[in-house]
């Protein structure tokens, strides 16, 4: 009874906005997403303590990606297989799956951070107009769409997409 209650004293609520990774959903979650989602995973046991120190900016940045970013965690504790897949020596551990690969998270853990370095591989969708385009869509009474989808317009002289306006294509 006592090992319950102490155990149960470290363990973390991730919330509504971090998906609970284990053997059982791994493959449909992040093996099989779709081609745009960006997924932020976090490797980590219940009882390490610089897994605890991270814990907050983790939650915090997976409430401000606005599912832009899925985020995840493993308990490596109970999903050593998924450890082991990846081969996970030291927690915590950060991994970054994206459009056409994986990458280990290496930076600072703060939330902002983990959100500006995800972001740079949410693939941009967003389409280029011209003049010509204008002109062809202010003949139509419809709202403006483009092949059945309705359009918002980011008015910019950058000559790249920001990486939030990326996220919301």
């Amino acid at each position: 009874m006592l090992f319950f209650l102490i155990s149960s004293c470290f363990s973390v609520n991730f919330g509504p906005h971090v998906t609970t990774l284990t053997m059982a959903n791994f493959e449909s979650e992040v093996d099989n997403r779709s081609n745009t989602t960006v997924y932020f995973v976090m490797f980590h046991g219940q009882h390490c303590p610089a897994c605890q120190m991270a814990y907050p900016d983790f939650i915090d940045a997976a409430e401000e990606a606005y599912g832009m970013i899925k985020f995840g965690h493993v308990d490596t504790s109970n999903e050593y297989l998924l450890g082991s897949r990846f081969r996970i020596y030291a927690i915590p551990h950060f991994m970054i799956f994206y459009p056409g690969g994986e990458k280990v998270y290496q930076r600072e853990r703060y939330s902002r951070t983990f959100l500006n370095v995800a972001s740079a591989y949410v693939p941009d969708l967003s389409i280029k107009i011209d003049q010509d385009w204008i002109k062809s869509n202010q003949k139509s009474k419809a709202p403006l769409d483009f092949e059945g989808q309705k359009l918002a317009i980011l008015f910019s002289n950058r000559l790249v997409t920001p990486p939030m306006w990326a996220g919301v294509s």
